[in-house]
C-alpha cells in the first residue's frame, strides 16, 4: 500500500470510506507527515481507526488523493496480518514493537530498544537480566545458565574463543606470549568481585601458517592469583615452573605417591624396595663421595676393596688429615713434619693408617690431633725405624692405637 506524501484535498471522500472516521484535517492522521522519507513513526497513530471489515464504498477510496486502486474488497489481501513495516524512520527509545510483523529499515537509528523486561540492547551491548550491560554481552541471573545442543551426531556442545591481532576486517597473526582466551572464576568478598583462579590459553612458540603453539596455564590463590601449573604445546606438564623441561617437572615441593612409583613399568611401593642394598648386585661402583657408611648393619664385601692412599712429604707440612684419607705413607727424607688427625669428636668411628717409608735416623714424623689425645698423649712420634706403622680409630673423644707395628 503506497502512502501519499501530499495532503488530502478531497477529504470528504475519505469520510465516506467505511470505518475511517473524520479526515477533515489536511493530512492522514492528525497532521503527522507519515509519508515523508525521514518521518518519525509514533504511537499516536491510534487516531486512525482501521476497519476490520471490507470496503462497502471502495469507489470513495479511489477518489482519495494518491491512494491508487482500491477496487479489491478489503485493505490488502496478500499480507493482511504479516505485512512488513519498511521505512527510513527513527524509532524513539520509548517505543515498543509487538505482534508477528517484522521490521526492516535501511538506515534506522535504535538508541535503546527494550525487547522485553529481561532483554536490553543499548549502545551495541546486550544485557540479559540487567538494564545497563557493562560488556558486549552480560547475563545477570540467580539461576543456572545452560548451553544445550540436541543433534543426531557425536559432536559436543562447544564454546569457542576466537582471538587475533589486527581488526575484525583485517585480522593479523598472534605472537609468542599472546593470550588467546581465559576462563576466569570471580567471586564476591563482601566489597568487590575478585578473580584469583582461572585457566588461560597462551601462545608459547612461533606462529606460522597452520601452526599455532598453544599452552594452558592454571592459576589459583587466596589473596592473589598465581600460576600453579602449565601444560606446554609440547605436552610437558610443569608444577611450580612455567618452563618444564621434562614430561612431568615438579619444582618447589614434595611428591607423595601413596600407590607407589613406576619407572618403565617397574613399580615400587616404597624407597626400601627401590634400593636398600640388601641382596643387591651393583651395576656400578659404590661412590659414597666422602660420606660415611653408618654402622647400623653389617657390611659384607666379597673380593678386594679400593681405599684411598696418599704419600705425604716435608713439602706438605703440616698435613691435615681429612675424610678423604685412609692410608697415609709418610716420607721424611727431606725434613721432619707433622701429620694432624681430625678432632676425635667430629670423626667418631673413623680409622686411619700411617706408615713410615724412609730411614727415620735423620728426621722425625709426629702424629697429633686437632682435638683429643693420641694413644693417651698429645702426640706420638713415628720415629723408630723404616716400615713402622700405626692404625688409629676415634671413639668420639680420643684417638686409640689399634695396632702399632715396626720391623
Amino acid at each position: 500500500m503506497a502512502l501519499s506524501t501530499g495532503p488530502l484535498t478531497n477529504y470528504a471522500n475519505w469520510n465516506a470510506a467505511f470505518g475511517w472516521g473524520s479526515h477533515a484535517l489536511a493530512g492522514y492522521a492528525g497532521g503527522s507527515a507519515v509519508g515523508t522519507a525521514t518521518a518519525t513513526l509514533r504511537t499516536d497513530l491510534a487516531a486512525v481507526a482501521l476497519s476490520t471489515g471490507p470496503l462497502a464504498d471502495y469507489a470513495s477510496w479511489n477518489t482519495a488523493f494518491g491512494w491508487g486502486n482500491h477496487a479489491t474488497v478489503g485493505y490488502e489481501t496478500a499480507a493482511a496480518h504479516t505485512a512488513s513495516l519498511e521505512a527510513y524512520a527513527t524509532l524513539a527509545s520509548t517505543q515498543s514493537l509487538s505482534g508477528s510483523n517484522s521490521f526492516t529499515s535501511a538506515s534506522a537509528t535504535v538508541p535503546g530498544v527494550t525487547i522485553s523486561s529481561g532483554l536490553v540492547v543499548a549502545a551495541g551491548r546486550v544485557g540479559i537480566g540487567t538494564a545497563s550491560p557493562s560488556a558486549t554481552l552480560e547475563v545477570v541471573t540467580d539461576s543456572a545458565v545452560y548451553f544445550r545442543r540436541n543433534a543426531a551426531d557425536a559432536l559436543p556442545v562447544s564454546q569457542s574463543l576466537l582471538r587475533s591481532r589486527g581488526t575484525p576486517a583485517a585480522p593479523a597473526a598472534l605472537g609468542n606470549g599472546d593470550y588467546i582466551g581465559s576462563l576466569d572464576f570471580t567471586g564476591y568478598d563482601g566489597a568487590s568481585y575478585l578473580n584469583y583462579a582461572g585457566v588461560s590459553g597462551i601462545v608459547d612458540g612461533v606462529v606460522s601458517a597452520g601452526v599455532l603453539p598453544t599452552a594452558l596455564k592454571f592459576n589459583t590463590g587466596s589473596a592473589s592469583g598465581l600460576e600453579r601449573m602449565r601444560i606446554t604445546s609440547a605436552g610437558r606438564v610443569g608444577i611450580g615452573t612455567a618452563g618444564p623441561n621434562y614430561s612431568l617437572d615438579v619444582q618447589g615441593g614434595n611428591i607423595n605417591a601413596s600407590g607407589g612409583l613406576c619407572i618403565a613399568d617397574n613399580c615400587k611401593s616404597s624407597w626400601a624396595s627401590v634400593d636398600n642394598l640388601g641382596n643387591h648386585t651393583a651395576s656400578q661402583a659404590l661412590d659414597m663421595a666422602g660420606y660415611a657408611v653408618n654402622n647400623v648393619s653389617a657390611l659384607t664385601v666379597t673380593g678386594s676393596m679400593s681405599l684411598p692412599i696418599r704419600r705425604v712429604t716435608f713439602a706438605d707440612h703440616p698435613y691435615l688429615v681429612s675424610g678423604a684419607d685412609y692410608t697415609i705413607v709418610a716420607d721424611a727424607t727431606d725434613g721432619s713434619f707433622t701429620i694432624t688427625l681430625p678432632a676425635a669428636a667430629s670423626a667418631t668411628g673413623r680409622v686411619y693408617i700411617v706408615k713410615r717409608v724412609d730411614d727415620p735416623a735423620a728426621n722425625v714424623v709426629t702424629l697429633d690431633s686437632a682435638g683429643g689425645l693420641v694413644e693417651g698423649a698429645a702426640s706420638q712420634a713415628i720415629n723408630s725405624l723404616m716400615g713402622e706403622s700405626i692404625i688409629v680409630q676415634s671413639d668420639g673423644t680420643d684417638w686409640h692405637a689399634l695396632s702399632w707395628y715396626w720391623q
